[in-house]
């Protein structure tokens, strides 16, 4: 059995160290995992060798205790909490704590034999020839299929005192800490692996089209799957805490050559692959295909990585990356000569140059920290609010619980005796943690802030391609590439390529080219014929998009504070994530309510897992729910296409979805109602210029957040005449309210289609766009537009609806009133107006105003 082999057959075991359903009997949980143990050993040969499996099978373990994975993952997902003699846990109660804080849910608590045998039904067909696939299947399908029998399984807790972090989560990082023990040696050696591929922003909008938009979005995700596939081919899928993979239907395209090779028993004892299985069956082929096409994989992942492999894994990653894109490249480069009819290889040395120029890459490797008052210390210096959340759970592991209630085996062994503190005889003890991995917000802080360094320290290496750059035209899209072919392929009309269009650099063209339905890379990749990869796809273009109303809106969210709730700034209050009497225990010992949550990997990957969730399973469906294309969404960060009447409907239910009110969006965990968002969007022409309206759009998001303080919304609406409206509003302060109320009126026709610019006109000679400090003192601009309200009032709507709007408007002023905002109110209006009107009809009425 090869080295890889044997580490996947160990990562199997400590994955199955605990069983799902724990929680319901803690006493006999060991009991429950030899029984699975014993199941994956029913006809393996050499199940025993190496490993003392029987002894593992019975609750024993080969290794000294603090090498064990399971506590490893214990000592970092939890703060220390006291011995059995504390009294201080119980059974489960069924009451799960989100991990941000947002609420609690309650779950069934079935029976324990019910939940062994839903376990074992859902267990039982997962075979596979190697160790690697067995583990491959045991990560990616037995929660999935868990959840399918009963969905309360899927949900239990790690630990029944704050049980705020999944079973499962535990069970993969219990796996990723065993793949960070070197081949046959005792000591785990943990290091963090930091990776980001760039650019995004630039390449992505760097488009003609929406499917070129789409198209450049995929590839970064693409291209960051393959670098995330180096390291799970090595260590296993879950050894990536960020971003949450398990599902992640781009992650499984990937893979899918491996997949499609990795059987297991299926019904009826036929065998199925796990291809098959995921996106195969007839039943799931549709809704499961659409997620193949969401690049949901951001273009930054984190991996708990052994030490001795960290720097060969990070350039694995960074290898497989070029590899990839040299594939695509060649395939690219093939269907450019069909397209030329001629032989093009003169024009290969500047392709393949730009390929090579192309991706950004930065790395950071970090050993954790052994020493946690070493720890302590850089943490003080990077981010001083963690360092205190830190320094005060390692006083009440140390000093606050008593000293008889303490679990000494995470503490220091004495140096006389080699025992730990509860077992040592001596007078004096030490009671120092001695657990490197209670330091993991640390050492997440300080990786964080040297791949920061890394990419501020940029590589200014010269864009020289080939000894003929000099004059050639620049990519017509990003202005710095030399375009690719000469004047005479440029002129010549195609499929592929529209007259006037270009000319265009190699990654442009691969954009194009790439992702085509007839002989496209992307399409032989996923296995698809030309009819089903075409019907994937939403619209190639803003006309298309924009349709008979003739203008589109491009949307960027992106959610607020994500680095303070990532760093652990925000995380939520220690007592409240714990179960009732695990609370009252820390309240008698007089821990303060205002100590946070430490930051821990369970904390990491149920967030994680969170914004996996809205970007994979929910953000797609909504935009298109509204008509739209989904660009990107990783996690917190959206870009989308939509019809421009749709987009800020759009919009308040992708927020909706991602901040559910209890954290839990129709049964699936999403970031909860204490994160929030910010969104911007740009309306313009089916004409205007497609990266001009992506700009306006993440500029307008720039504002909501800068200029309205986040959770937010800010619009560009971009006339086809030039003229350009700012509006924007927080989402609480009654604005959507007065616009939803105002539009609907005006399709009542109890509002005149007059009023908006009746009132632009009347508020327009005050200025106040200047702001309120171009005021003269005695100017009050609320009482002012007040009086000006009630004159359009008066004229332009109806007698019925008057009181309604007043009301309303009156409210949203006063709202304004406190910011100083005073210009948004005209615009609000203006908005609806141009946002909302027949086109011909709407400009006849501004004229006349």
């Amino acid at each position: 059995m090869d080295k890889r082999e044997e580490q996947f057959k160990r990562m199997v075991l400590a994955y199955l160290h605990d069983p799902p359903h724990k929680v319901l009997d803690l006493g006999k949980h060991e009991e429950f995992a030899s029984t699975f143990i014993r199941t994956v050993w029913i006809d393996r040969p050499g199940g025993s060798e190496n490993l003392r499996v029987e002894s593992l099978a019975e609750g024993g373990n080969p290794y000294p205790w603090e090498s064990t994975p399971d506590h490893a993952a214990a000592a970092a997902d939890r703060v220390i909490f006291p011995n059995q003699s504390a009294k201080a846990g119980g059974s489960f109660e069924g009451e799960i704590k989100h991990p941000l804080g947002a609420g609690s849910k309650q779950l069934t608590c079935c029976r324990v034999g019910q939940a062994e045998q839903d376990l074992q039904n859902s267990f039982a067909g997962i075979k596979a020839g190697s160790w690697r696939e067995f583990f491959f299947l045991l990560w990616r399908r037995w929660r999935e299929e868990t959840a399918a029998i009963n969905p309360a399984l899927a949900c239990y807790p790690a630990d029944t005192r704050i049980p705020d972090h999944s079973i499962w989560l535990h069970m993969d990082l219990t796996a990723a800490f065993e793949a960070c023990r070197e081949s046959g040696k005792a000591r785990l050696e943990p290091a963090f692996l930091l990776f980001q591929l760039g650019p995004v922003q630039e390449f992505i909008a760097a488009a003609r089209s929406t499917r070129d938009l789409w198209s450049g979005s995929y590839l970064i995700s693409w291209l960051t799957g393959h670098a995330i596939k180096a390291v799970t081919d090595e260590i296993g899928p879950s050894s990536v805490i960020f971003p949450a993979l398990r599902g992640l239907g781009i992650f499984d395209a990937v893979n899918r050559e491996f997949f499609e090779n990795v059987s297991y028993q299926g019904r009826d004892n036929q065998p199925d692959t796990l291809w098959q299985r995921l996106y195969g069956s007839a039943a799931k082929t549709k809704s499961a295909e659409k997620t193949l096409f969401h690049p949901t994989i951001p273009n930054r992942f984190l991996a708990l990585v052994p030490i001795s492999r960290a720097e060969e894994l990070a350039r694995r990653a960074e290898q497989a990356v070029r590899t990839e894109l040299k594939k695509i490249g060649d395939h690219c480069f093939h269907e450019l000569e069909k397209l030329a009819e001629r032989n093009i290889s003169a024009w290969r040395p500047r392709w393949e140059k730009q390929l090579e120029l192309m991706p950004q890459i930065t790395w950071q490797t970090l050993p954790f920290h052994t020493d946690l008052d070493e720890a302590l210390s850089v943490l003080e210096k990077i981010a001083p609010d963690a360092a205190t959340q830190m320094r005060e759970a390692r006083l009440l592991a140390e000093t606050v619980i008593p000293e008889g209630q303490r679990d000494g085996r995470y503490y220091r062994k004495c140096e006389r005796c080699n025992e730990y503190p509860d077992r040592c005889t001596h007078q004096e003890k030490s009671w120092k943690l001695d657990r490197p991995e209670f330091a993991w917000g640390a050492n997440f802080a300080e990786i964080s802030l040297r791949l920061a360094a890394r990419r501020n320290t940029r590589d200014f290496a010269s864009f020289v391609t080939d000894d003929f750059q000099d004059g050639t035209p620049k990519d017509a899209l990003t202005g710095k590439e030399e375009a690719i072919g000469d004047e005479a392929f440029w002129k010549k009309k195609s499929d592929v390529f529209k007259e006037n269009e270009g000319p265009y650099g190699a990654m442009s063209i691969i954009k194009r080219l790439w992702c085509a339905p007839h002989n496209g890379y992307l399409a032989q990749a996923l296995g698809m014929s030309e009819s089903r990869f075409a019907s994937n796809l939403r619209f190639d273009s803003t006309q298309e998009l924009a349709g008979a109303d003739g203008y589109f809106a491009i949307l960027a969210m992106d959610g607020d504070e994500m680095g303070k709730w990532i760093s652990g700034a925000k995380t939520p209050c220690f007592l409240e994530q714990l179960k009732s009497n695990t609370r009252m225990y820390f309240e008698r010992l007089g821990v303060s309510p205002k100590l946070r949550r430490q930051v821990t990997p369970g904390y990491h990957l149920q967030f994680s897992e969170a914004l996996a969730n809205f970007a994979s399973r929910l953000a797609g469906q909504i935009v298109e729910n509204y008509g739209g294309c989904l660009i990107y969404a990783g996690g917190d960060d959206v870009l989308a296409a939509l019809p421009a009447k749709n987009a800020l409907a759009c919009a308040e239910a992708l927020r909706q979805a991602f901040r559910s009110e209890n954290g839990w969006q129709n049964g699936i965990l999403v970031p909860g109602n204490r994160a929030e968002v910010s969104c911007g969007i740009a309306i313009a022409h089916a004409h205007y210029p497609l990266q001009r309206a992506v700009a306006e759009a993440r500029a307008a998001e720039s504002r909501a957040k800068h200029e309205y303080g986040r959770s937010a919304f800010a619009m560009s609406l971009l006339k086809h005449g030039g003229e350009i409206i700012h509006w924007g509003a927080n989402w609480e302060d009654g604005a959507l309210q007065l616009f939803r109320q105002f539009r609907e009126m005006q399709q009542n026709k109890t509002v005149s289609g007059r009023f908006p610019y009746v009132l632009a006109s009347l508020l327009a000679p005050y200025q106040l766009e200047k702001g309120q400090k171009s005021f003269a003192p005695e100017f009050r601009p609320g009482e002012v537009i007040a009086c000006e309200l009630e004159q359009v009032l008066e004229n332009q709507a109806d007698s019925k609806v008057r009181d309604e709007l007043r009301k309303l408007c009156l409210d949203y002023l006063a709202s304004l009133g406190t910011k100083g905002r005073w210009k948004d109110f005209d615009k609000l209006f203006l908005a609806a107006a141009f946002i909302w009107r027949d086109r011909s009809q709407a400009d006849k009425e501004e004229k006349l105003a």
